[in-house]
């Protein structure tokens, strides 16, 4: 019993580190465009939720290994992280769907006249004296 609650902590511990640094990312990113928020807002759940699901249902199958380094629960949920980016991907595109104004690309600052990011505003007609 020991043993499968420390396998179950190590599993809780990975989902939650796991989680913290897709967290991070998504913040960091999000910043670039509204697009990229929403399309990534529920990633980091996606992946704690199937490092969780993999590695207790390892657990649940091959049962608690005693003296081993990296029991097969912690690897199988190790592959709960890439299931996590792939239904969070998936998840993303149908958010996505639901807003379709944000199909348009972002001008990322752009002027919308020439294109040059450092172009002052235009505020009408100039006169040259």
């Amino acid at each position: 019993m020991a043993q499968a609650l420390s396998e179950l902590t190590g599993i809780a511990f990975m989902a939650a580190m796991a989680w913290g640094i897709a967290r991070g990312l998504h913040l960091v990113v999000a910043r670039s465009g509204e697009r990229k928020r929403i399309h990534g807002q529920y990633i980091p759940e996606w992946v704690a939720g199937t490092v969780v699901l993999f590695g207790v249902a390892a657990l649940v199958y091959f049962g608690p290994v005693p003296n081993v380094p990296s029991p097969p629960s912690t690897g199988c949920a190790a592959f709960g992280i890439l299931g996590g980016l792939m239904a969070g991907t998936i998840h993303g595109w149908f958010r996505l769907a639901r807003y379709p104004n944000l199909n348009a690309v972002d001008s990322g600052g752009l002027s919308r006249e020439t294109g040059n990011p450092y172009q002052p505003p235009s505020s009408g007609p100039q006169n040259g004296g």
